[in-house]
């Protein structure tokens, strides 16, 4: 249990730090553009939502589809997208609501990184953490 937690903490973690460098890459790489004197509040702007909406959904999503047995990468990946999308709503009070309302945005598409990015790495570090998981208690039954 303690090895899953600790996981499942690092998995947050990394895959936070590759949304927010997703979100500055992309900036930098569509747009030509640095985030200023913004910088220190992209790392609120993404982290308030993540870690209280994002991360949640993701646990419960990796739970749902174990109960139904159904513990399929690509269809959890492919899930994991989803909240992002929401997610970006609460981004940046006031402005995080209109992001919904106009996903074709300059800011909405910087969002839509970070999150893709978030579910990536989310996803294929929780998928591996659970198969190392199941091999090592294999191993300790033997």
């Amino acid at each position: 249990m303690i090895q899953r937690l600790l996981m499942y903490f690092l998995i947050s973690v990394s895959s936070y730090f590759a949304g927010v460098l997703c979100y500055i890459g992309a900036l930098k790489l569509l747009y030509n553009q640095g985030m200023g004197s913004d910088t220190h509040l992209i790392w609120v702007w993404i982290g308030f939502p993540f870690f209280f909406f994002v991360i949640p959904i993701y646990i419960a999503i990796i739970i749902f589809l174990r109960l139904i047995r159904r513990p399929s990468l690509f269809l959890q990946t492919f899930i994991f997208l989803i909240p992002g999308f929401f997610a970006m709503g609460g981004a940046f009070f006031p402005q995080g609501l209109s992001l919904l309302l106009n996903p074709l945005s300059k800011e909405a598409s910087l969002f839509y990184c970070c999150y893709t990015a978030t579910a990536f790495i989310f996803s294929f570090g929780s998928w591996y953490t659970e198969r190392w998981l199941a091999s090592t208690n294999r191993g300790r039954q033997k």
